[in-house]
């Protein structure tokens, strides 16, 4: 069966089924303590689903249901083909989608979009957050369903990342103002980023790439700079504030929507004078995000000062130190050629061999993927 998706504007009766009157559930501001990331993956683990199709996969997570009628929140570019799309639950069950409604009309709208399916097992709904009073330096974790080790469609497993946020923007294209450092794969997009609270915070769908003009020949082997786009090594993420400002802005009613505004009590980093090594760590990651490479190095090799078993200081200092060769004239890209590419290979390297020891196989083998992409 294939699907007409239609834009926010047009709602014809698609999700009528769902509610009549919009329900959504305000919580008192009554400060809430952080939970611990075991505690957050086992709320994430229940309300986040696989969706699946012949031209693709990607996440979502349940955000409304009314008796067996079920809403999932996704990205718009998970589902902007018209054809047969299914939902797989935490529990094996796959159920087909019954409708689909994308929140991106325009190039630059939200990439969001809502699907109902029909279930009689019980799924929780997702909690949402209050995207507006996250900050730099916050923890987030996102849980999502990765085509990674060959496995695609409803053979896909889910995979839990930890992350900060890194920064937060505004009226950036297609709604990506928060970005942060998790790591992702392709088919996580739609996966729910949620804070220290298990809430909620956005819905990521991107990952961030840098634009740099570098040295380069062209076909008559003339040395010419040359515009190009470089994974920074950080994911972008739609704040979920957004997804409720549609709702709340248009016709569409959801039943169940569930909404907590209450701040959150997290262990608050001292990045302003930092003296652990994840401190040191993560003002490196947002000097990184910033395009400050230099600072970035100087705050990553801090932290492995401290603590030299630091997986992700090697990791992400190894991608400032390639990217900071993309950054050097003439003399200075030979230079990088030569020795910096190296260096940067030796920082993969040693986080391969921390994930290894850790037991951390999959992130092991990608990191030594990585590293022959690299090389090539």
């Amino acid at each position: 069966m294939k699907l007409t998706i239609y834009p926010l504007n047009w709602l014809s009766n698609l999700l009528t089924a769902t509610a009549t009157i919009a329900v959504i559930i305000i919580s008192q501001p009554v400060l809430v303590m952080a939970k611990t990331p075991r505690e957050i993956a086992k709320i994430a683990k229940p309300i986040t689903v696989q969706i699946n199709s012949r031209s693709g996969n990607g996440s979502g997570l349940i955000v409304a249901k009314n008796n067996n009628t079920y809403i999932v929140l996704t990205n718009s570019h998970v589902v902007k083909k018209n054809v047969a799309y299914t939902i797989g639950t935490y529990d094996g069950r796959v159920h087909p989608v019954t409708g689909v409604i994308s929140f991106q009309i325009q190039k630059n709208d939200p990439d969001l979009a809502i699907l109902r399916f029909n279930s009689p097992n019980q799924y929780p709904v997702a909690v949402l957050g209050n995207s507006n009073q996250v900050t730099v330096g916050d923890p987030i974790y996102v849980y999502g369903y990765p085509s990674i080790g060959g496995r695609s469609s409803n053979s896909r497993t889910a995979e839990f990342s930890p992350g900060y946020i890194t920064s937060i923007r505004r009226n950036q294209p297609q709604g990506y103002n928060l970005a942060f450092n998790a790591v992702t794969w392709e088919g996580m997009s739609g996966s729910p980023v949620l804070g220290g609270n298990g809430r909620v915070i956005g819905v990521h769908g991107a990952g961030d790439i840098g634009l740099t003009r570098v040295l380069a020949p062209d076909r008559s082997g003339r040395i010419s700079r040359v515009l190009l786009g470089l994974p920074t090594g950080f994911n972008l993420a739609v704040p979920i504030n957004t997804f409720i400002d549609k709702i709340s802005n248009s016709r569409l009613s959801l039943s169940s929507l569930k909404v907590e505004n209450g701040p959150t009590k997290n262990n608050q980093l001292n990045l302003t004078n930092p003296q652990t090594a994840e401190e040191f760590y993560v003002r490196g990651l947002i000097n990184a995000e910033k395009g400050n490479n230099k600072d970035a190095i100087a705050d990553y090799t801090t932290a492995l000062a401290i603590n030299p078993n630091h997986t992700f200081a090697y990791f992400y200092r190894g991608i400032a130190r390639y990217q900071m060769g993309y950054k050097q004239d003439a003399i200075g890209f030979v230079r990088f050629a030569l020795e910096d590419k190296q260096t940067a290979i030796e920082d993969f390297e040693k986080a391969a061999e921390l994930f290894r020891q850790q037991g951390n196989y999959k992130n092991y083998q990608n990191v030594l993927e990585a590293i022959q992409e690299f090389q090539r």
